[in-house]
Formats: C-alpha cells, sequence, structure tokens
C-alpha cells in the first residue's frame, strides 16, 4: 500500500506541475538553505523553497517602446541616457599618454585602439605584471596528467 501511494502523490504533484506555468518570477533570492536550496520570494508575496537547478536568472526584455513627443508636458522633466560608450571611448583615445613610447610603437597603439575603440571604455593604464617563475621539485618522476 505505501507504494501505490507514493506513485499517487508522485503522478498528482506532476499534474499539479504540469498546470503551473513553467516559468515564475521575476523572484528574490531572500536566503540560502545549503547546500543547493534557496528561499525565493515571489512577486505575488508567496515564500517558495527552492533547489538551484530550478532557479534561472531573471532577463528583462524590452517589449515595447514608449515615445515621448515635445509637445507632452505631462511626464514632467525628462533626461535622456547619454550615449557613453562612443564619448568614453574618445575620450580615452585623447587623453592616452603614450609620450613614453617611440614613434613607431606609439602609432602601432593607436591603431590597435582605433581598431578596438568600443573595448576601451575606461582610462588605458600601464599592466604592471611582474615575471613568474615555475620552480620544479628535482628528480621528480613525470607521471601520467589526471583527466
Amino acid at each position: 500500500m505505501k507504494i501505490k501511494m507514493e506513485k499517487a502523490a508522485e503522478s498528482a504533484s506532476l499534474t499539479a506541475a504540469q498546470k503551473q506555468k513553467k516559468w515564475t518570477g521575476p523572484g528574490e533570492i531572500i536566503q540560502h538553505h545549503p547546500p543547493h536550496s534557496y528561499k525565493v520570494k515571489l512577486p505575488d508575496g508567496t515564500v517558495r523553497h527552492v533547489h538551484v537547478n530550478k532557479i534561472r536568472k531573471y532577463h528583462p526584455r524590452a517589449l515595447a517602446v514608449g515615445v515621448i513627443f515635445e509637445d507632452d508636458h505631462e511626464f514632467g522633466e525628462i533626461h535622456p541616457t547619454p550615449n557613453l560608450l562612443r564619448s568614453t571611448s574618445e575620450r580615452v583615445l585623447h587623453e592616452t599618454d603614450l609620450n613614453h613610447l617611440k614613434e613607431t610603437e606609439r602609432e602601432q597603439v593607436l591603431a590597435i585602439l582605433l581598431k578596438h575603440r568600443t573595448l576601451f571604455t575606461s582610462d588605458v593604464k600601464i599592466a604592471k605584471v611582474g615575471a613568474h617563475r615555475i620552480r620544479l621539485k628535482p628528480n621528480i618522476e613525470r607521471k601520467k596528467p589526471f583527466l
């Protein structure tokens, strides 16, 4: 009898899961329950105990774009979002100090910066990376790599 009850409960939960939405959210992770579970607060205010495999990162989508005309005054003062990518990369190119390089090196660096200007959105600095050295133990027999 115990087996029949377990199967009935399993199939009932399966049909209940089929009736629910596939993804609910976005939810806010409230608390971590080690090792693999979280408490998630859903938009309707309920709190669920969810396994980490059932949680996905929420990516909001813009399904509509609102157009505001200059004649519309009911929105108040509107501050447009500046395009920082273009202005920052141009500023970085003009403010980069390359006087310590030779003329040919300076031209090469500027060519690379111009080619990949979208990647450089902050100040370009010299990377201070020290030399490294791998010290091996003497007289050690080589073994198979672990795969």
